[in-house]
């Protein structure tokens, strides 16, 4: 627990003589764990039950241990190190989904790198000018609906950064139905709280 006194905590939930969750309930009870964010790693749970204590003892989120280094550095670096001082209002995940987007009249097809309920960012080589107007287009896992958003070119990033980020476009919504958005709120926390076997 003396680790767990820190700004941040990482917790696999099997651990040799006690469960992660016990070290969870324990950090809670004192008085600089109570906010703690706390990020659950396991390969063993995953049933429902064990995502809803999770919950109950307010972790942050839930990763597999297969999940690809790439992915966990992500995770972690964006939900325990904001690299903005938090001023973005919507987590962004790691997700790698193929998407077409329109810029005047041209179409390109590119895949994302993260998303969130407001924007994403599209891995390309072929960026376009920040302040751009284009109309994305993609699909997420296991939903046969298309998702449309009118949106703006935010950023430009062009070379590999600290932070992960390969070349690309980081892209802001401007207008995209609210059945959409709800719909990339569910995909969200279900990556981040872990796909339940069927």
């Amino acid at each position: 627990l003396r680790e767990a006194r820190r700004d941040r905590a990482l917790v696999d939930l099997l651990l040799p003589k006690r469960s992660g969750f016990d070290v969870l309930r324990e950090v809670r009870k004192l008085q600089e764990g109570k906010l703690l964010p706390v990020v659950a790693m396991t390969s063993l749970y995953h049933k429902e039950a064990h995502l809803d204590l999770l919950r109950e003892l307010n972790a942050s989120g839930y990763l597999e241990k297969s999940t690809p280094p790439e992915e966990i550095l992500y995770f972690v670096n964006n939900l325990l190190y904001p690299i903005d001082g938090n001023l973005r209002r919507n987590l962004r995940i790691v997700a790698h989904l193929p998407l077409q987007y329109r810029a005047q009249d041209a179409l390109f097809y590119a895949f994302t790198y993260t998303l969130s309920e407001g924007g994403l960012f599209i891995r390309t080589t072929r960026t376009l000018p920040t302040g751009t107007e284009i109309e994305v287009a993609f699909t997420l896992p296991g939903d046969q609906h298309r998702v449309l958003a009118k949106s703006v070119v935010a950023h430009v990033q062009d070379k590999l950064d600290f932070y992960l980020h390969p070349p690309g476009m980081g892209v802001r919504f401007l207008s995209v139905e609210i059945e959409d958005v709800q719909r990339i709120r569910s995909f969200i926390e279900g990556e981040m709280w872990g796909s339940l076997p069927a």
